[in-house]
């Protein structure tokens, strides 16, 4: 299956965007954002901001940061104050408490699948459009929704802040880290991108169509774990999610890591290199994966399709070439590949991103 090295590089994962070190502050302009619609609302954004014991000279100021302690404290305050959990960033309000009755009208259901078609559901009863859209194609589940857009109001963190919740939410229903392949996000790359990398621990796409998080097909079939009485738990943080930076600690995320960080082919970290690095034997480490639901097969046949959407959306490198540098050594079997993946072929997938999108991308290569 491994062909020669392609003489390009190898594209790979140099900073573990999985395990950052904590902040303790956020910029800004992330703080303007989530302001946004608060004054939109005719409440004065400064005022709020002293009464927190922080200047309102703060909005104004590009590189000014914000306590992270204070985050949750601004939320809840701008929620109640406005009567409206959705911070003002809907046409309809989510009044206080909505939420939370989101949430008690999934914890019934079977999978995590019939728990998010009910999620949208429960919204579409006081909105227009769809939140969470559940689809499969290949061995991808993408979950996507809509927002409105015709005002001109900044959006960006409201939208950011819903599919976390979606993301942890539904982990937190099956009980596994719900942790994304990639997300589309519908507006613009902003001028500081560090923010994300922190938020997000995956690849993300803006100017997309849609507002999207591409996960394995595996977990949307999964039962839910929880129940009632662990609700209100889960509802205490979620006035942190922007502030509580995404962590898998799971075996299977950390030898993704490790697979992503190759300077190299995929294949050249066999599996008994990845259990000496753990300490472990091998027969363990698949033992562990298996408990995970996933094999270290199943984890380099991921890294390899993101690797390949990733050429396929942002550069202009032949499919033959990309076959090549995620370890095939024909374009037919790579497009046999691809099509299971994904259910396109590379062609079709990269028409597609072409016409939805401007497939923007943040390159994951820092150094």
């Amino acid at each position: 299956m491994v062909g020669p090295r392609s003489r390009l590089s190898f594209l790979v994962y140099r900073r573990d965007f999985l395990n950052l070190e904590s902040r303790d502050s956020i910029k800004s302009a992330v703080v303007k954002t989530l302001l946004g619609g608060y004054a939109c609302r005719g409440f004065d954004p400064g005022d709020l901001l002293e009464r927190l014991g922080e200047p309102r000279s703060l909005l104004e100021d590009a590189e000014a940061q914000f306590p992270i302690e204070k985050v949750r404290e601004l939320v809840v305050t701008v929620a109640r104050e406005l009567e409206d959990e959705a911070l003002a960033f809907l046409q309809q309000p989510i009044r206080l408490g909505g939420l939370a009755m989101s949430v008690h009208a999934t914890i019934n259901c079977e999978t995590l699948r019939e728990a998010m078609r009910r999620w949208n559901l429960f919204w579409r009863l006081a909105h227009d459009f769809e939140f969470c859209v559940v689809t499969t194609s290949g061995e991808e589940a993408k979950v996507s929704g809509q927002f409105p857009a015709e005002d001109g109001l900044d959006r960006s963190m409201f939208i950011v802040w819903t599919v976390l919740f979606v993301l942890r939410w539904g982990g937190w229903l099956i009980g596994k880290p719900l942790v994304p392949n990639r997300v589309h996000l519908p507006f613009a790359p902003p001028v500081d991108l560090s923010d994300y990398d922190a938020i997000f621990p995956c690849r993300h796409y803006f100017s997309q169509r849609d507002t999207a998080a591409f996960f394995d097909k595996r977990f949307i079939d999964m039962p839910v774990v929880q129940s009632p009485r662990s609700v209100p738990e889960f509802l205490k943080n979620i006035p942190d999610l922007l502030t509580t930076e995404r962590s898998d600690e799971s075996l299977t995320g950390q030898i993704k890591r490790m697979l992503q960080s190759t300077d190299g082919s995929v294949d050249a970290l066999p599996l008994k290199a990845v259990a000496e690095t753990l300490h472990a034997d091998p027969r363990t480490i698949r033992r562990r994966l298996k408990r995970e639901g996933s094999s270290y097969a199943e984890i380099k046949e991921g890294v390899r399709r993101d690797l390949a959407i990733y050429h396929l959306r942002r550069l202009e490198t032949p499919v033959a070439e990309i076959a090549e540098l995620v370890g095939f050594s024909d374009a037919s079997a790579f497009n046999r590949a691809f099509r299971k993946w994904t259910g396109q072929t590379p062609g079709e997938y990269r028409s597609q991103a072409l016409e939805g999108s401007d497939a923007v991308t943040i390159p994951m290569d820092r150094r």
